[in-house]
């Protein structure tokens, strides 16, 4: 709960940093469920690992992925 309510948003990072901080709960109750996943569910999961590389990846790297914010500079700009 107190890593829900911290006062940073990480404006100038890709993704939401903060759910590592629980995300290891959330894996193991996904698990403690023992249920099967389904196709779906797999293919969801893939196709997220795939976004979040991606924009790791690229994220304040290559401005053709990004875009010019003059009110928000971020990085080297």
């Amino acid at each position: 709960m107190p890593s829900l309510l911290y006062q940073s948003s990480g404006f100038t990072q890709f993704g939401y940093r903060y759910l590592l901080d629980y995300i290891v709960f959330l894996i193991v109750l996904l698990a403690a469920g023992n249920r099967r996943l389904s196709w779906i569910w797999k293919a969801l999961l893939v196709l997220a690992a795939g976004i979040n590389l991606f924009g790791a990846i690229t994220f304040d790297r290559f401005p053709q992925f990004t875009y010019d914010d003059s009110f928000f500079p971020n990085g080297n700009n």
